[in-house]
Order: structure tokens, then C-alpha cells, then sequence
């Protein structure tokens, strides 16, 4: 968002002419008039066209015109602001239209600065818009964010970046529902992919290895897993037929020493590679109550070592 950063200046403006020597707040202290005036394209300060309600005050025998109600300012560069102004600021409910930056502000002002509840939406930008809470010209609270590519962000932010609790909507169907911190993941996650949910941890935006997986047909993994959230390292994996794995993986696969037990009894203790039984390894037979280490190769037993009675 860093559009953001460079419009966050021109949030704040001021039309009123201020005498010399005066600073806007003690200008606008100075009595009021009780009678207020209507001015069409009334030329201020900077160049800045004002029509709209507002009121003349005298100063050292020189009038000044301040805009006070409802009224509308239109900047040289095009910019237009339309709504309430107390003292010559934005202050209430108003639109800001920026030709310079594509974006439009709808929301409340106060004393010239973004403040309360406003929705900023952008013509051409990866942001399309961010509506909620906003302090100091900034983004800060419960806020919906829309991005070009369809995905959304629902939660809280502080100065424009996602932080604390929050859901992500992606494009492709991922959700994500996770603690941020400046932006980043941060603190435990739960992520939605089509065929999965995934509890993990971040911090500072980096994935924490250890992960559980509940896959859609009801198996289940616990250990570690990559950034992609394929197994990778050690882990058990649940088989929604009964059966189960305790070993290594890489990527995904079974590779490295493993444990399988079969949802028939029987089971293998041994080498594998690529998800199969590769190298030597024992496979135990319920029937026949025996043991028998094999080399294996690509799942296909080659030859016997040795054949164990039990």
C-alpha cells in the first residue's frame, strides 16, 4: 500500500485566508459573527475555490471569509471536498475526491483530519478499498479491505497494515484466519485450502514447522511440514481406512525410516522413497504370525534377507 503513504499529506486542508501573524486556531477562536453568509466559487487561499455556507470575520479592519457548514472546495489540481467545515476545516460527514491520487474518501472528518467511520476506494490499484475505522488519516481498527484480484481481509489494522485478528479471503478459495502483526502472520493460524484445514504458527511472517493437517476424507497429519504445507521432516499420518505412518517425508512423500501399520494388522518398518517401500526394510504379517526383511524397490520386494518365526 504504498499509494498510502504518499496521499496521507493531502489529507488534511485548509481554505481559510489566515492573517499574517495569526495561526489557524487562534484565528478561528476570535468572536464569531452570529450571522452566516452564502459565497458561490469564493476564491481562498492557494488558489482553492469554496461554495457554501461560511461566515466574514474582521480582522485589524480586513475581512476574512471562513467556511462554516455546509459547502464544497475545489483545488487547483482538482481535488474536490464536499461536505461540513467548522472554522474553515473539514469536520463532519464528507467526500474527498482526488483526481491526483484516483481515490475517493467518503466518511466523517474531524478537524480536518480522517477520523471515525469511512470507506477510501481507489480507481486503479492492488487496494480497491478499505472501509472501517480510521484515526489520525490512517486505517486503524475493524476495517474490510477489497483487493483488485477479488481477495478481501476482514479484521484489524493499525496504520494501514494488517495487525492483530483477522480473516483473509484469497481468490483461490483460501482463507485465512490467523493473528498479523505490521502485515506479517504472526501467532497461531488456521488455514483453509480446498482439500484441507491447517493449524499452524508464524512469527514475524515465517511459517513455524510444526503443523496438523485435517484432510476432506477425515485423515489427519501431526508433525513437521514445508512452507507449502506438504510433510517434510517427521510427522504421523492418520489414513482415513485405520491405517498409519510415523516417520520421515520430504515434500510431501514418504522418504527416509518409517513405521506403517496397515488397517489389516500387518505392518513394515523400513526405508522408503518417494512414498514407497524402497531399500530394506521388515514387513510383519498377521497371518502367518512371521517377519520377513526384504530389499525393496519401488514397492516390489526383490530379495529376502532373513525370515523371522513368531
Amino acid at each position: 500500500m504504498d499509494i498510502l503513504k504518499q496521499i496521507e499529506p493531502v489529507f488534511q486542508v485548509i481554505v481559510t485566508d489566515i492573517p499574517v501573524g495569526q495561526t489557524l486556531e487562534s484565528f478561528v477562536k476570535l468572536k464569531k459573527p452570529e450571522k452566516k453568509i452564502t459565497v458561490k466559487e469564493r476564491k481562498m487561499c492557494k488558489d482553492i475555490t469554496y461554495s457554501g455556507e461560511g461566515y466574514e470575520k474582521i480582522y485589524r479592519k480586513k475581512k476574512y471569509f471562513v467556511p462554516d457548514g455546509k459547502g464544497s472546495s475545489n483545488l487547483p489540481n482538482g481535488d474536490i471536498y464536499v461536505g461540513t467545515w467548522l472554522n474553515g476545516i473539514l469536520h463532519g460527514i464528507c467526500l474527498y475526491k482526488s483526481m491526483t491520487f484516483k481515490f475517493d474518501y467518503v466518511g466523517e472528518f474531524e478537524l480536518g483530519i480522517m477520523q471515525g467511520h469511512g470507506k477510501l476506494s481507489f480507481d486503479k490499484d492492488q487496494v480497491v478499498s478499505i472501509e472501517g475505522t480510521w484515526i489520525n488519516n490512517k486505517a486503524n481498527g475493524n476495517v474490510v479491505v477489497e483487493y483488485q484480484d477479488k481477495s478481501k481481509y476482514v479484521g484489524t489494522m493499525r496504520n494501514f497494515n494488517k495487525h492483530g485478528k483477522g480473516l483473509f479471503f484469497g481468490h483461490d478459495g483460501v482463507i485465512i484466519n490467523a493473528n498479523w502483526h505490521n502485515d506479517l502472520l504472526n501467532g497461531k493460524a488456521e488455514i483453509h485450502l480446498p482439500n484441507c484445514k491447517i493449524e499452524c504458527k508464524y512469527f514475524k511472517g515465517k511459517l513455524l514447522s510444526y503443523c496438523k493437517i485435517y484432510f476432506a476424507d477425515k485423515s489427519f497429519y501431526k508433525g513437521h511440514c514445508g512452507d507449502t504445507f506438504l510433510q517434510h521432516g517427521t510427522g504421523v499420518m492418520k489414513y482415513s481406512d485405520g491405517s498409519i505412518y510415523k516417520g520421515s517425508w520430504i515434500n510431501g512423500q514418504k522418504s527416509g525410516h518409517g513405521f506403517y501399520y496397515s488397517s489389516n494388522g500387518d505392518y513394515y518398518n523400513g526405508s522408503w522413497i518417494n512414498g514407497k517401500k524402497h531399500g530394506i526394510g521388515c514387513y510383519y504379517s498377521k497371518v502367518g504370525a512371521q517377519a520377513v526383511e526384504f530389499v525393496w524397490e519401488n514397492d516390489i520386494r526383490k530379495n529376502i534377507i532373513r525370515l523371522y518365526q513368531y
